[in-house]
């Protein structure tokens, strides 16, 4: 917890929070994995280079040989040496193929107890490439859907984000206005303590009726059971307001009015930006599918050269090794994947229908912000010369002074005047949170 002993404007506030929250930290994080998993794909065309190696790799046979003119069995074994290493690189390709190319350099040694042994190396070239005939550009695609689920985690960060905002600007506008409340319905509720204790003693002595006497106190006991609800509203947002913000002992000032400036963004443009990705999302899937209907080919190419131990003897009594494969595979009949692509099909078409009817309900909702926008700010006006009025005529006048009824009268118009004004403020306020905010988009 931070200790705020100083006042928190409402800006640093909402800075506070959106630092503190717990939910915008653990979205954030996932976007950063995300993003780290688009970069791995991106340079998933970056060749990578291996090396293996057989230091010795040994194998054992053992057996019995049986001759016609040996009337025992004739032992027999034979080991084999493998040594040597084998280095390469290989590549994704943005065509969806993958190509790679290797060099290998093997010692053999072959001992046999009743056989002459031999030693021989082999060392060869190889070049590998397969690729989708239809050349559709699979590894871009899994880039693509990186991307689309970065967008989703924004989407998803923004619209929590507007929710801690709008969250701090109801408890700190309500804090601000109840701390202008309190100290007014705790001074009169203190009177209609007094007033209380002094109904009493007029009712007791017959000075009034009953009738008075219990409307009297029924109009005094709602005025404490206001002030309560004023200590408990206020403790409560005071208590959401720390933990939004991570700040203890906290104090509020009072807000500034900016004009909202920025294009509106309505809730539905957040739900328009889903539906686009999904359907992006969607089109990669189907052309995948698709890309599994076409034929693929796959080549392979190697070159290789082999002689005794002795390399000398061996450029002599080498015996090249050459080997070209060549495999083409048509995919005949798949009806599952041919029911599974007209499903996508129909649920893209879907989408669209969908989106064309967001988007008129965007255009709609824009031009209802900006009309709202002027008809809050022009209420907000009137609301705050009422608000100017009521408080000229509480400083104006000796409260202290006047009677008791005509006090509760002055002070209960001058709080109603203050809760609207409050209201209108919250609302103002809420409502420039979705239009363009810059603290928003980062």
């Amino acid at each position: 917890m931070i200790i705020c002993i100083f006042s928190l404007t409402l800006i640093e506030a909402e800075s506070l929070a959106l630092k503190n929250s717990r939910d915008i930290i653990i979205l954030e994080e996932n976007l950063r994995a995300l993003e780290d998993e688009y970069r791995s794909s991106v340079f998933s065309f970056t060749p990578s280079i291996y090396f293996k190696s057989d230091i010795p790799s040994i194998s054992y046979y053992s057996d019995e040989i049986y001759y016609p003119s040996f009337p025992e069995p004739i032992p027999y074994w034979e080991r084999y040496d493998e040594k040597g290493g084998e280095i390469g690189i290989t590549s994704l390709l943005p065509t969806g193929g993958e190509l790679s190319f290797s060099y290998r350099l093997y010692n053999y040694q072959e001992t046999y107890n009743l056989y002459k042994g031999r030693e021989y190396y082999e060392q060869g070239l190889n070049l590998s490439l397969s690729q989708p005939i239809s050349f559709m550009i699979a590894s871009w695609e899994r880039i693509r859907e990186k991307k689309i689920m970065i967008e989703e985690q924004r989407i998803n960060l923004r619209m929590k984000k507007k929710e801690i905002l709008k969250n701090v600007i109801r408890n700190y506008i309500e804090i601000y206005i109840y701390n202008k409340i309190k100290g007014l319905t705790e001074d009169i509720s203190k009177s209609a303590e007094f007033s209380i204790d002094e109904l009493d003693y007029l009712y007791k002595n017959g000075l009034i009726d009953k009738v008075e006497y219990l409307r009297r106190k029924g109009k005094y006991g709602l005025i404490l059971l206001e002030n309560m609800r004023i200590e408990m509203s206020l403790e409560e947002v005071i208590h959401n307001l720390e933990s939004l913000t991570g700040c203890d002992k906290i104090d509020v000032s009072e807000p500034e009015i900016l004009e909202i400036k920025g294009k509106p963004l309505p809730y539905e443009s957040f739900l328009l930006s889903r539906l686009e990705l999904e359907k992006e999302f969607y089109l990669i899937k189907l052309s995948h599918l698709k890309n599994e209907l076409y034929p693929s080919l796959d080549i392979s190419l190697s070159l290789g050269l082999r002689g005794k131990g002795d390399i000398e003897d061996a450029m002599v009594l080498k015996k090249n090794m050459y080997n070209i494969g060549v495999s083409l595979k048509f995919p005949v009949f798949d009806l599952s994947k041919r029911f599974e692509i007209s499903s996508i099909k129909h649920k893209i078409r879907s989408i669209e229908e969908e989106m064309e009817k967001e988007k008129k309900e965007v255009d709609f909702k824009r031009d209802e912000m900006e009309r709202k926008k002027i008809e809050i700010r022009k209420r907000m006006d009137v609301l705050k010369d009422m608000l100017s009025a009521s408080e000229e005529i509480l400083k104006g006048c000796d409260i202290e002074k006047i009677p008791f009824n005509e006090r509760i009268e002055i002070i209960t118009d001058y709080i109603n005047s203050l809760k609207s004004f409050g209201d209108i403020m919250k609302e103002y306020f809420i409502l420039s949170i979705d239009f363009e905010n810059m603290e928003i988009e980062k």
